[in-house]
């Protein structure tokens, strides 16, 4: 496409410039992902095929609760464990979709690496989260941590 974005709205230019219009797609962008993670890493849409209204209402809000703790929880968890180890190695930003993948495929070490006898792995969890968690280094555009940077 040569480099163009094309959106099409019907908002007018008086509401939103097109900067603004290729902002709020950015965000829609996020949304899309986060939502991806959750079929695809937390199975979501697996609704039993023999469930009545009530029971698959149930399995959806369980499901979205249990998501909402499990993602924030452990997303926080690496975020923060990045800002402190990023002085003693090279470090990138996170990668929603790959650290869903890398927490759902190694549920059980993760989980042990936060338990109190496991504590003297978080080390190896750190190094490995970098090497299988991150986005990839590119030139050509940005990624969804260094679009936020310049935002604010």
């Amino acid at each position: 496409m040569l480099g163009w974005e094309l959106f099409i709205t019907n908002v007018s230019k008086e509401v939103l410039t097109s900067k603004d219009i290729a902002e709020f797609y950015f965000i829609r962008w996020r949304l899309e992902i986060i939502f991806k993670s959750w079929k695809s890493y937390f199975k979501i849409i697996n609704i039993p095929k023999d469930a009545n209204k009530i029971r698959t209402e149930s399995y959806i809000y369980c499901m979205l609760i249990f998501i909402v703790l499990f993602q924030v929880h452990f997303y926080n968890r690496f975020i923060s464990m990045t800002k402190t180890k990023a002085h003693r190695l090279n470090t990138r930003e996170i990668s929603l979709l790959r650290l869903m993948q890398f927490i759902t495929r190694n549920i059980e070490f993760v989980l042990l690496c936060g338990s109190r006898e496991g504590f003297s792995n978080e080390d190896f969890l750190f190094n490995q989260m970098n090497y299988y968690c991150t986005y990839e280094t590119r030139s050509d555009r940005v990624n969804f941590y260094q679009k936020i940077l310049k935002l604010s």
